[in-house]
């Protein structure tokens, strides 16, 4: 049974109730809390599997508490919300969030989606292989189990989506990967906004991997991205 933590204004929200009463018959425990403190208390004591954030109407608050949590773990987080504003599922997705659904959304696609992403992170955190690769003179080494990244012995920190494409880009190394096959392996879906959500992550993983940032990850104009690591040793 999987733990899932729902994060809303109030938890006298109907919404929010009848999700959690959906999800108890699909085998899933859930807590409800309105309360930052709680929220991120549950997170760091790794008492819940997901979290599925409610922005409602209050999209500066989640966006608070969203960053909040990702600061404190790499658990997933998909973000439910009342808008599809553009800017604001760009936001969502840089502060660290897995998935973005949009109401009115199904109470089914909301369960199948929170049982893809804890498999995937299961599955992601359950391997312990660690790959280093050489890119001119410098050396970059990647913990698949503790997610842990350094380049030339300097630790470098990742968001959980910033995480997912690198490790995704690493494991097709030189190979060219498209915008679409990124957001599909990554997100699971597709949105108008793709390509965006995608230049930007790649964005903030080349800045945080130093000056060479372009070296380890460059552009082929009019497709994708491409690693272009020399493996080590895996």
């Amino acid at each position: 049974m999987n733990n899932i933590l729902i994060v809303c204004n109030s938890t006298k929200d109907g919404t929010a109730l009848s999700l959690s009463s959906y999800l108890g018959l699909s085998d899933m425990k859930t807590v409800l809390t309105d309360n930052l403190k709680e929220a991120v208390t549950v997170v760091q004591q790794k008492a819940t599997d997901l979290v599925l954030l409610c922005l409602a109407d209050s999209i500066v608050k989640g966006f608070t508490v969203l960053k909040a949590l990702r600061e404190k773990s790499s658990i997933p987080i998909i973000v439910l919300s009342n808008t599809g504003d553009e800017s604001d599922r760009i936001m969502a997705f840089e502060l660290g969030c897995d998935d973005f659904i949009i109401s009115p959304f199904s109470y089914k696609e909301i369960s199948l989606r929170v049982q893809a992403r804890i498999k995937r992170y299961t599955a992601m955190d359950g391997d312990d292989s660690r790959v280093v690769f050489v890119n001119g003179t410098q050396e970059l080494s990647m913990d698949k189990q503790s997610h842990k990244v350094t380049i030339d012995g300097r630790d470098v920190s990742f968001t959980v989506s910033e995480w997912k494409i690198l490790l995704l880009l690493v494991e097709n190394n030189n190979s060219v990967l498209s915008r679409v096959q990124i957001i599909e392996s990554c997100f699971g879906y597709l949105s108008e906004s793709y390509d965006r959500v995608v230049d930007t992550h790649i964005k903030n993983i080349r800045s945080k991997l130093g000056s060479n940032g372009k070296v380890w990850i460059e552009t082929v104009r009019g497709y994708g991205y491409c690693f272009t690591g020399k493996l080590l040793r895996p």
